[in-house]
């Protein structure tokens, strides 16, 4: 499943044309945390449809840290980069601390150019649906599902 994934989003191919779902995307779990609920709500039904996996959408990072210390653990955290209770970079680097280490597909109304990193992607508000779901499609074609 991997393998197909990361043939799809080959970078050296240029713009793909995507699956309509990500392949085996019951066996994955995304959180969404934005203090803005609105927001958080639009990227979830963006998501859901290419997504049948498990989506959780939080307010803030508190509320995601603690399902993620009971052992929820997700295969991609969308994060705002100003949450109100710590900013997203903090929180990424709090659960890097703990040893946990999840793909980080950050969002921000800042303004400025995307940005990729090996670690994490950073995309502009507004989100456009088609940009989102590259960037899931390519976060889940980095990461290996335990079976």
């Amino acid at each position: 499943m991997n393998d197909m994934l990361k043939k799809i989003m080959n970078k050296s191919v240029g713009k793909v044309t995507l699956p309509e779902k990500i392949p085996q995307s019951k066996d994955y779990i995304v959180f969404i945390i934005d203090d803005e609920p609105d927001i958080g709500t639009i990227l979830k039904l963006h998501i859901e449809d290419f997504f049948d996996g498990e989506i959780y959408v939080f307010e803030n990072t508190k509320s995601a840290f603690e399902l993620i210390k009971g052992g929820k653990i997700p295969h991609l955290i969308i994060c705002d980069v100003l949450v109100k209770d710590e900013s997203g970079f903090n929180f990424r680097n709090r659960l890097l601390s703990e040893k946990i280490n999840i793909p980080f597909l950050f969002i921000t109304g800042l303004g400025g150019d995307e940005d990729d990193d090996e670690s994490y992607t950073i995309l502009s508000k507004p989100v456009q649906a088609d940009e989102l779901k590259e960037k899931v499609f390519y976060s889940f074609s980095q990461i290996k599902i335990s079976a």
